[in-house]
């Protein structure tokens, strides 16, 4: 039986490279897990037979910091804390509401 399923992997430009071939949908699913765990990126399962595209799979490197960020105090301004006040029937007033 030959492998219905190709492997590729969508590269920068967004074009395919194929990565290797897989008789089952299931077993190309696991592969391409398993190639997302070493070499992060995009991948799709096409169909052979139906040539249809069956499974689309992204996960990228994780970020690195490029350097501390410095906080700098002078941007920020201190914004009073409110509490919202209550009528007596529980229910809050506010300017512009109408009840």
């Amino acid at each position: 039986m030959e492998n219905a399923f190709d492997i590729m992997k969508v590269r920068s430009d967004d074009s395919l490279t194929w990565v290797e071939s897989a008789e089952e949908l299931s077993a190309a699913k696991f592969r391409v897990c398993e190639l997302l765990a070493s070499s992060p990126g995009e991948y799709i399962v096409f169909n052979q037979r139906t040539k249809k595209l069956v499974s689309h799979f992204s996960a990228l490197p994780a970020l690195q910091p490029r350097g501390l960020v410095e906080f700098n105090e002078d941007r920020f301004e201190e914004v009073p804390a409110t509490v919202p006040e209550f009528d007596d029937d529980g229910v809050r007033d506010e300017v512009g509401v109408v009840a």
